[in-house]
């Protein structure tokens, strides 16, 4: 039987819509805080999203178990106030 070792990884949690699920991100050794938005490359392209919980530590196995990716999801940068007054402006027109 194969043993398997289990790794922790550092992460930031980010949401991309108020009450939607959390994703993991990989900061690449910057520290985000809560509250703040990023940009992040996801599965449907570049988006804005905001930052719920600081860098944190988690074990590699909890992130496969939940089916959260970390290594292929990156941080690019964090949101100006352009790339915020944007993402409003997006949401806004979404709604109509």
């Amino acid at each position: 039987m194969e043993e398997t070792k289990n790794t922790s990884v550092i992460v930031a949690d980010i949401q991309f819509r108020p009450g939607q699920k959390v994703y993991y991100f990989d900061p690449r050794g910057e520290l985000y805080k809560k509250g703040e938005g990023v940009i992040v490359e996801t599965a449907r392209g570049v988006e804005y999203g905001v930052i719920i919980t600081e860098n944190k530590e988690v074990e590699d196995i909890t992130i496969r178990i939940q089916g959260k990716i970390v290594y292929t999801t990156i941080i690019y940068k964090k949101g100006t106030k352009a790339d915020t007054a944007k993402n409003i402006a997006a949401k806004t027109l979404e709604k109509y």
